[in-house]
């Protein structure tokens, strides 16, 4: 057995006069994760101690004893360098993340969004953000997508999730794959006691060395509440969406709130009704408009489908080492077990298996050292890791669920207040405002006080009084004063008026006076509250011009009086603004007598999403 390592820099150049001689190596390849590669080299090899250093990216290679010809094994970065042993068997170590790692050191940086693109389009301009990488992508639906502050690898976690899809490193060096996934390796593993002499040459049979099963239903769901971003009332949930296949939307009301959900029936059938309520945080509208809610309703109800479809089902996992495993198996491929005997463990029979199914490869570790190959397995019924391989695996590099990637919708209350004066020709017409800020509206209350004129002046008037100086006389000594008789027309009324016009006979000054009043004192203003003794009578609503009085159970204020008036014209707000509540609603009240003024609260209980603009 040959066993070795080309190193080279970060920028892809070769080290080195040859290759490094390895002792041992392993390649652990994972679904939905980044991978490890680990190898070994003898301690005191000069060459191995001034190559196998930390950030040096390798490719590992091996060459069978019996077999012409050579293999890659993996390739990854040495992130840990470990040197141990004794001064006779001195041991250098080396372990790092394969490939994909590179995807893990770029970040997405803020606010890159994504509106109604395919899976393929959102991808290929993720790892369009790492020199020299290039994904295959395929499956999923249109969608929207935003990535703040994320590494590439965690954006395209997070993309594949959403449409149920997975993610794994290609068959290519910088090259990665998003997909369903599920074709067959070919590969076959049986039980060696079944095996068949003829079958040794088979190079797409392997034989197993050690198995173990288990199965759990322990995280098994058959009805779920889906709810995307947001705190409290503001979650997004399903109720927008469009989508129906492959589960129906359903509703029910909870509290006194429709709680919108997905079920399983074939599984509540075989297991009964378990419900989950599931976060699913990274799931936000792009903005407040109405397209994008939809749209984010779509995402969540893709993810939360997804979701569904795997944690419906029981889960059968199996940890098979193999030998003669001569076919590349790659995680996400099915591999086909055979099995028909007991399983040991410690030397005891703690199971009997009768098996012949196909099964997802969730994760595969190569090995190779002086005992020989081996494969490692980890293989699954459902497409889905295990609790504890899940929070190994991927937690340890980043968390799989995207908390906080988007800016989180939350509750909001506005209040504003409006005096208007009202009669029957003049409306008081009161502005109720959506701005792009809105998520959505909960409740729009209008409170109305309606009361009477109140003035602060008066004019002091006596005998009727009602006089205009024009130049008043200097003495007031009304002998030196002619008078002359005048009649004054009043166009508004169409009506004569009696009057007089003074006239000082020595100065020509002259008083214009309207009234039949021979005094010539100032008119002046009292101050104080003077009220009306009238109010607006019978009022009346209507929004944008649609008169919503009798909806409201109005009229109100019949007869006059003051009156305090509460109205919820939320579902008027909503019917007239249809598919755009972004917008200014013209809230119109009259009255059909009186007078007066009104005083209106406009109370706006909303959900509210900030969104920079683009």
């Amino acid at each position: 057995m040959r066993l070795w390592a080309d190193v080279y820099d970060a920028a892809g150049s070769r080290l080195g006069g040859g290759p490094v001689a390895l002792t041992s190596a392993s390649v652990t390849r994972v679904l939905d994760g980044v991978g490890t590669i680990r190898l070994s080299a003898p301690g005191s090899d000069p060459r191995a101690l001034a190559l196998l250093t930390n950030e040096r990216r390798v490719r590992v290679y091996y060459q069978a004893t019996d077999d012409t010809s050579v293999r890659e094994l993996g390739r990854g970065v040495i992130q840990k360098v470990r040197a141990s042993g004794t001064p006779a068997n001195w041991t250098l170590d080396c372990e790092g993340g394969d490939d994909l790692v590179d995807l893990a050191r770029v970040s997405t940086k803020l606010r890159r969004n994504y509106s109604q693109q395919s899976v393929s389009v959102i991808a290929t301009s993720l790892v369009g953000l790492v020199s020299s990488w290039s994904v295959s992508a395929s499956g999923g639906n249109t969608t929207d997508a935003r990535f703040d502050g994320v590494s590439v690898f965690k954006a395209l976690l997070g993309l594949a999730e959403q449409q149920g899809l997975h993610v794994r490193a290609g068959a290519s060096a910088k090259t990665v794959e998003i997909g369903a996934f599920g074709g067959a390796s070919g590969l076959r593993l049986v039980n060696p006691a079944q095996a068949m002499a003829a079958l040794d040459d088979a190079d797409e049979v392997a034989l197993i060395e050690t198995l173990s099963v288990e199965q759990d239903t322990e995280p098994l769901c058959t009805r779920l509440y889906p709810l995307g971003a947001g705190i409290g009332e503001a979650w997004l949930t399903i109720e927008k969406a469009t989508r129906n296949l492959p589960y129906t939307r359903q509703v029910e009301n909870v509290n006194g709130q429709d709680a919108h959900f997905l079920e399983d029936f074939s599984a509540i059938a075989q297991y009964g009704t378990i419900q989950k309520m599931g976060r699913f945080g990274q799931i936000a509208p792009l903005s407040n408009s109405e397209a994008d809610q939809e749209n984010a309703a779509n995402a969540l109800y893709d993810m939360a489908a997804a979701w569904l479809t795997r944690y419906s089902q029981r889960l059968d996992s199996y940890r098979v080492t193999c030998k003669k495993a001569r076919v590349t198996v790659r995680p996400g491929d099915k591999i086909r077990l055979v099995y028909n005997g007991v399983v040991m463990r410690d030397g005891a029979v703690v199971h009997y298996l009768d098996v012949d199914d196909e099964f997802w490869v969730m994760e595969c570790t190569e090995r190779v050292g002086v005992e020989g190959e081996a494969l490692d397995l980890i293989v699954a019924s459902v497409d889905r890791h295990a609790q504890d391989s899940a929070r190994i695996v991927i937690g340890a590099l980043e968390e799989l669920t995207i908390e906080g990637v988007s800016v989180k919708p939350y509750f909001n209350l506005r209040s504003y207040v409006f005096d208007r004066v009202i009669d029957p020709v003049t409306p008081a017409v009161i502005p109720v405002r959506i701005t792009n800020a809105t998520h959505r509206i909960t409740r729009i209350l209008l409170k109305l006080k309606t009361r009477s004129f109140v003035s602060t002046t008066l004019p002091e008037v006596t005998d009727n009084q009602h006089r205009h100086t024009i130049i008043q006389s200097a003495t007031g000594d009304a002998s030196e004063l002619y008078l002359r008789k005048v009649s004054f027309y009043d166009e508004v009324t169409n009506e004569l008026h009696d009057g007089a016009l003074w006239i000082d006979i020595e100065s020509d000054a002259f008083l214009l006076q309207t009234a039949q009043e021979t005094a010539d004192d100032e008119i002046t203003l009292a101050y104080g509250l003077h009220e009306d003794t009238e109010t607006p009578d019978t009022v009346r609503i209507a929004i944008n011009a649609t008169d919503y009085t009798g909806a409201l159970s109005g009229p109100w204020a019949v007869g006059g009086g003051a009156e305090v008036i509460e109205l919820d014209i939320t579902a008027q707000i909503l019917t007239e603004a249809g598919s755009n509540i972004q917008q200014e609603f013209l809230v119109t009240l009259t009255c059909d007598d009186g007078q007066g003024e009104i005083e209106a609260t406009v109370e706006i209980y909303e959900i509210i999403h900030s969104i920079g603009l683009l």
